[in-house]
């Protein structure tokens, strides 16, 4: 999908990934402060390349609905949705 006129990143794409921008967008309309954007995506983006993967983001949130444990990547970032 080509960028919007005014060259900014396009509100949604259908690529199968978040990218770090969408993500924000994403926190902040669930109320999420901003300060917890870059700790969150690193957390969810468990092969490192930048980008959430459709698997990377059902993964989290298995783990996080299904483990007991808080420090998962899914808790730290889900809990308190």
């Amino acid at each position: 999908m080509a960028a919007s006129p005014n060259g900014a990143e396009p509100a949604c794409r259908d690529d199968g990934v978040i990218t770090r921008t969408e993500f924000a967008r994403l926190l902040s309309a669930v109320g999420r402060p901003c300060g917890d954007v870059d700790a969150a995506f690193d957390a969810l983006d468990s092969d490192r390349d930048g980008r959430i993967s459709r698997a990377e983001y059902v993964a989290a949130w298995e783990d996080y609905l299904v483990s007991d444990n808080p420090d998962s990547a899914g808790a730290r970032v889900f809990a308190g949705l």
